[in-house]
């Protein structure tokens, strides 16, 4: 009625009053969804541990901390660690915003983002939301001014079609799920409601994709900003973190009475330690514990203006200028199977905007990037050369061909019914005690000593010594004990100081209901009777 007599200030009062309905009704509403969704993931897990087949192997996952059924056999288990990269998938210019779209009176303040209100929408353009995924946010307000969040397509600003709630509070942190409608969400937008008494301030805002299952998924429903910095430090920048590859398996029984370790390390060619990572159409790198080797399917390369870039005609635009490189070993085709830290990966360039495209270059794969023009100097490839000079560029893609390499594995890991198995980055070292005790892995600082002992070189004895005691280094790669002396051998673990993801760890384990372990041997055997001529029998073949 209000907008057939032209009265759009009724109608926007209106429409805004009919919004918050929605809003109240969809919270509810996703609140009961949330909670059918976890009844059928708990009916899930039920059934997954019902094995119909008997299969002598059952497998249970986890990220950081694997918990295993009270059917797990005590014994050997195999273990793969997947990797996982977590990228800030808002990686604009905090100084500048200059990547945000601001509409109807919003402005930069003093680096703070204000949104008028009124209604007033900011939006900055990223091609990177998936669907039927999660994502948690986190961001500062500096005032008392309410507002809204959604995640929406560039065709329409769809607050009513996607996640949309009122903010409050000095610090928020907010996990949003998108639905799964195959339309492109490729913006993140913030609004003030029409019932707004101020304008909005907000900054430092972040994005990291969610794993389903993983312990920084929880902590994002549970935990503030500043907890979350705490425990996660490689969230306060705009960088991408992956899992480090230098890992301890501990596997507990379930009173924690009995225990064993399993260290693994992997290194490169170089001797550097490897990065287990993750691309965001599920290419992952992984460690196999069995096996004692790693796959490695990503590659990371440092794109600085040294590189012989192309010109290219075909994806410039009236804004934006491209230019591409041939990359021999990159798979082909990728589109948006990319993470990259300053330009927003795309199936294909059709607009005119900033983005970074894998795929065919002649008889090789090839990255296309696409620039604004008003970032170079000159219109060529020389100018853009110099920006990259001055802004390196991070791609991380997938291998044309996967990398085996050998890695080194050290200790026992079982699995005990009903019991924990922790991945943790520790490791094991020794060596000969000078005026101090330098670590082996000079690219892992220690960022706390957790045990220590001297080693008697005629007998063997073992002297745990008080770690308290011990003065790590100031550049954290050595220490030194008033009860060690020049000569003493020293074993000691200690947990390393790398910011690092936490990778998806898969264990497979014996199903007691169905194998039964040689006392003699440990091997396992799955066992079934049999009958013959009346006369029951057992029958054991070996797993």
């Amino acid at each position: 009625e209000s907008i057939a007599t032209g009265d759009l200030v009724a109608f926007r009062y209106d429409f805004e009053s009919h919004l918050n309905d929605y809003a109240t009704y969809k919270d509810s509403n996703n609140l009961k969804v949330a909670k059918v969704e976890k009844e059928l993931n708990d009916y899930k897990a039920t059934m997954q541990q019902v094995n119909i087949n008997q299969e002598p192997k059952q497998k249970a996952t986890g990220y950081g901390i694997v918990s295993l059924p009270k059917n797990a056999a005590n014994g050997q288990v195999s273990a793969v660690v997947k990797g996982m990269t977590l990228k800030n998938e808002l990686n604009y210019n905090r100084d500048t915003w200059a990547e945000w779209e601001l509409l109807q009176g919003s402005t930069i303040e003093s680096n703070n983002l204000k949104i008028a209100k009124f209604n007033s929408i900011t939006v900055w353009l990223n091609a990177n939301f998936k669907t039927n995924t999660k994502y948690g946010f986190i961001f500062y307000k500096v005032n008392s001014g309410t507002s809204r969040l959604s995640l929406s397509s560039s065709s329409a600003f769809n607050t009513n079609l996607w996640f949309t709630s009122n903010l409050t509070g000095s610090q928020y942190v907010k996990a949003i799920e998108t639905t799964k409608s195959e339309i492109t969400l490729n913006r993140v937008a913030f609004f003030t409601s029409e019932t707004s008494e101020e304008s909005m301030i907000i900054k430092d805002i972040r994005c990291f994709e969610l794993p389903t299952g993983s312990e920084i998924e929880n902590d994002f429903e549970t935990l503030t900003a500043d907890q979350l910095a705490q425990k996660y430090p490689y969230i306060n920048g705009d960088g991408t973190k992956s899992t480090f590859g230098a890992i301890r398996f501990k596997s507990v029984n379930e009173d924690e009475t009995k225990e064993s370790t399993l260290y693994i390390l992997g290194r490169d060619e170089e001797g550097n330690i490897l990065e287990l990572r993750s691309l965001p159409k599920g290419t992952k790198d992984e460690f196999n514990i069995t096996e004692g080797k790693a796959t490695i399917r990503t590659e990371e390369v440092v794109f600085n203006g040294s590189e012989n870039w192309v010109y290219t005609a075909t994806y410039s635009g009236e804004n934006t200028i491209g230019f591409y490189l041939g990359i021999p070993d990159m798979k082909t085709s990728l589109g948006r199977n990319l993470i990259c830290d300053k330009f927003i990966p795309s199936s294909t360039i059709t607009e005119d905007i900033e983005q970074i495209y894998g795929g065919i270059g002649g008889p090789q794969g090839a990255a296309f990037i696409r620039i604004a023009r008003s970032k170079l100097t000159t219109q060529d490839v020389a100018g853009f050369k110099a920006w990259l000079q001055a802004n390196p560029v991070t791609l991380i893609y997938q291998l044309a061909e996967p990398i085996i390499i050998p890695v080194q594995v050290s200790g026992n890991l079982v699995t005990y019914p009903s019991g924990t198995i922790y991945i943790e980055p520790v490791v094991a070292d020794a060596g000969v005690y000078t005026d101090k005790m330098t670590v082996l892995y000079q690219d892992l600082p220690i960022k706390v000593l957790e045990k220590l002992s001297k080693i008697d070189f005629m007998t063997g004895l073992e002297t745990e010594l008080d770690v308290s005691d011990a003065v790590i280094a100031e550049d954290k790669l050595s220490f030194t004990h008033p009860d060690l002396v020049d000569g003493d051998i020293v074993f000691f673990t200690y947990e390393y100081d790398r910011e690092s993801t936490e990778g998806e760890t898969e264990i497979e384990y014996y199903d007691s209901r169905y194998v039964v372990k040689d006392s003699v041997t440990g091997k396992f055997y799955k066992w079934h009777i049999t009958v013959a001529n009346g006369v029951p029998s057992i029958e054991l073949k070996e797993v």
